[in-house]
């Protein structure tokens, strides 16, 4: 399972907004640039680019370059546009960037290099969702419900989607993957 690197905050589970799409198209513009031909893909991922997924409002962007040993000046650019910066955060090899106001988050930036096995992950559960309405609902309903058992303890509600969201979702994921190919 999961290991969880963030502290208990408020949070919330909304109903899904066309304007999610419309945040990601501003925070991929700033992406590019910031990161330039380095960016080599920019992916809206995660529940905020599902249509008709409930979410936390907090957009996911994945991000794919060639190697993150070279992105110290882009990196200290989005520093200095008030993002938080952390190395390793999701796994080896991997930077992450998180704008947050006022204790809010409202951006997530995973930056990993080609081939990594977390981009294929991020990709596959987006790609499956868009097409599995019967699981968008699933999903959703999961996620309404532990806000429902724990509104005042994060943890706690990302503890109780971990199951669905790292194994089971993963695995239909990828094997919905397989079969596209």
């Amino acid at each position: 399972m999961a290991e969880y690197k963030s502290e208990n905050r408020d949070y919330t589970v909304d109903e899904y907004s066309p304007t999610w799409v419309e945040k990601f198209e501003v925070i991929k513009n700033l992406i590019v640039s910031v990161f330039g031909n380095k960016a080599l893909h920019v992916e809206h991922v995660g529940s905020t680019s599902i249509v008709g997924m409930k979410s936390k409002p907090i957009i996911n962007v994945l991000v794919i370059v060639e190697g993150v040993t070279d992105l110290r000046k882009e990196t200290y650019k989005m520093e200095g546009l008030g993002y938080l910066y952390k190395e390793n955060y999701l796994s080896l090899n991997s930077l992450f960037l998180c704008k947050e106001i006022d204790g809010e988050r409202l951006e997530n930036i995973h930056i990993f290099p080609t081939g990594h096995t977390r981009i294929a992950e991020f990709l596959n559960k987006r790609d499956y969702l868009r097409v599995h309405p019967e699981e968008v609902k699933k999903y959703s309903d999961i996620k309404v419900q532990l806000a429902k058992e724990f509104p005042n303890d994060y943890i706690s509600y990302k503890k109780g989607k971990d199951y669905y969201l790292n194994v089971e979702l993963r695995e239909k994921g990828n094997t919905w993957k397989l079969k596209q190919n």
